[in-house]
């Protein structure tokens, strides 16, 4: 596990008032939106981040276009190369509960998939919080086929470092960056769906990839 894809605000936090940012959280967090990004400057074109309609969840939107979040490194974990997905609509918001679903069979290992997350009271320290094996797994949820995940971001036993009650996000996002030579499902690919921040599922996105 590398934290590769660094946070483009996070050095300049100390120049931003901390009580703005929080004072921000009531208009950036009425959408939460999970958008796909590629984090591949050696052009290596082993990496794939997307919603890809029919491979998830029902999405109960109306559409039927049950999209899930393909996260794929076809290539060493070494790679210095990531999928992920910017979490949109969560600064200034304190974390209770965090997870998703994942498909059976999917790369689900201890370092991938799993979320990022700095915090406004303490910009230079990413928490790196999941996965699967630090995390509570319920099998056969929401049905076949498919397992449910849930992490506390305040505990040592989900996050590393935990993140103390009652700080608040800067940013956050869904990384994956182990590859083929790693244990955990098929290698290097996981789909998941209904990625949960504080009991709000998101089941869906756009894809710029």
């Amino acid at each position: 596990m590398k934290l590769t894809k660094l946070f483009s605000v996070a050095g300049v936090v100390a120049t931003i008032g901390a009580t703005a940012l929080i004072q921000s959280a009531a208009a950036d967090s009425k959408k939460l939106e999970v958008r796909p990004f590629v984090y591949d400057p050696g052009k290596t074109h082993i990496i794939v981040s997307k919603w890809v309609k029919n491979l998830g969840l029902n999405d109960n939107n109306g559409k039927k276009n049950n999209k899930g979040l393909l996260l794929s490194k076809t290539g060493p974990t070494a790679t210095n190369a990531e999928a992920g997905a910017d979490i949109r609509g969560v600064k200034g918001m304190t974390l209770t509960e965090l997870g998703f679903d994942f498909r059976d069979g999917s790369h689900c290992s201890g370092g991938a998939p799993r979320f990022n997350v700095v915090t406004v009271e303490d910009p230079t320290t990413t928490h790196v919080i999941g996965s699967c094996t630090n995390g509570t797994v319920t099998p056969e949820t929401p049905e076949a086929g498919w397992s449910r995940v849930r992490f506390d971001p305040t505990s040592a036993a989900n996050a590393f470092p935990p993140i103390p009650a009652g700080q608040h996000v800067l940013q956050m996002n869904i990384a994956f960056d182990e590859g083929t030579d790693t244990a955990g499902g098929t290698p290097g690919m996981a789909v998941i769906d209904n990625i949960d921040i504080n009991g709000t599922l998101i089941g869906s996105g756009t894809s710029d990839n």
